[in-house]
């Protein structure tokens, strides 16, 4: 599970690999550390997938939103071209259950600031 395979190079090790990690991105600290110092970062020493790459996930993402605009002149059936469609279709429902994590998350504290300003 903790081995990803790269463009033939063979298994590597996956930073993200463990609960925590995927969890809190863990993995994740001392890039941003890094890149707050004003350092480059390298995709390949970060452990990131060519999956993951920006270009590759925009080709995915487009590919789908385009599969969506061809609704546009099919709104008789009652289908209309859906951004939260293609991006469930191009990132998958585990970014979408991410985004109501997060979603939840900032709820949780804004109420909880306004129940303890109010208090």
């Amino acid at each position: 599970m903790g081995e990803q395979d790269v463009a033939g190079s063979g298994p590597q090790h996956d930073p993200t690999a463990g609960f925590f990690n995927k969890f809190a991105f863990g993995w994740m600290y001392k890039h941003v550390g890094a890149a707050r110092k004003g350092l480059e970062l390298n995709a390949e020493k970060m452990g990131m997938t060519p999956d993951n790459h920006a270009d590759v996930a925009y080709d995915k993402f487009s590919g789908h939103w385009a599969a969506e605009m061809k609704l546009r002149g099919q709104e008789v059936d009652g289908k209309k071209p859906s951004l939260v469609c293609a991006l469930r279709k191009a990132f998958g429902a585990s970014y979408m259950m991410a985004g109501l994590c997060k979603m939840g998350w900032s709820t949780f504290v804004i109420t909880g600031a306004f129940y303890f300003v109010r208090r």
